[in-house]
This record gives structure tokens, sequence and C-alpha cells, in this order.
């Protein structure tokens, strides 16, 4: 916020970041996780115009209308490529090299839905 560098803040639904934190973490208690939830959003709020906000499947399904809000915000021209099976491709096995160093590939925190 304060370098003034474009910034994309990618949001779940409630049950779908918290069902995912119950698979990662499974010693943490659903009204926890909710509760958690509603504390980071809240936090975010305060800085709401410092960033440019998109839903996960507008990111998967529509990237370019969202760097092209980025871009038009910050004014900025980050390239809007569209997501190639190439690309996707790359990413994920890039997502999977992280996750075995990170993690040593435990199935519990796996960056990819399965």
């Amino acid at each position: 916020m304060r370098l003034g560098l474009p910034t994309l803040l990618v949001v779940r639904t409630p049950d779908d970041a918290v069902c995912s934190l119950l698979v990662a973490a499974p010693h943490v208690t659903a009204m926890s996780a909710y509760r958690e939830w509603i504390h980071h959003h809240r936090e975010l709020m305060a800085m709401r115009d410092a960033f440019v906000v998109a839903s996960l499947p507008e990111l998967i399904d529509d990237f370019g209308r969202v760097v092209q809000r980025l871009n038009h915000r910050f004014r900025t021209s980050l390239p809007a490529d569209p997501w190639t099976p190439d690309k996707l491709a790359d990413t994920r096995q890039a997502m999977e090299a992280h996750h075995r160093i990170v993690h040593a590939g435990a199935p519990h925190t796996a960056p990819w839905p399965s």
C-alpha cells in the first residue's frame, strides 16, 4: 500500500475459504475459521482504496478483464495475456514444485484443488 504497487486481492467465498482451511488445518474449528475470515476481510476494508478485488472464479475465467481493472486503477500497462493450456500447465507445475519444497508434498496442503 505504501509503495503504491498495483495490488490485486483475490477473494474466495467464506464457505470455500473455510473448507480449504479445514482441510489444510484440521485442528481449526469451522466457527473459528469463519470468525477469522470475517476479521481478515474487515481489516482489509480500511485499505480498500489501495487494491483491486477479484473473485477466484473471475480471476480464472476472465483474467484479461481483471488486469484491465488493475491497469485502469493504477495507470499501468500490465499484459493481459489469456490463459492457454501451456501457461496453465506451467503454472500448475511451478505451484506443485513449490509445494514439494515448502510442505514436503503433504496432500492436505495441496496448492491445487484435488
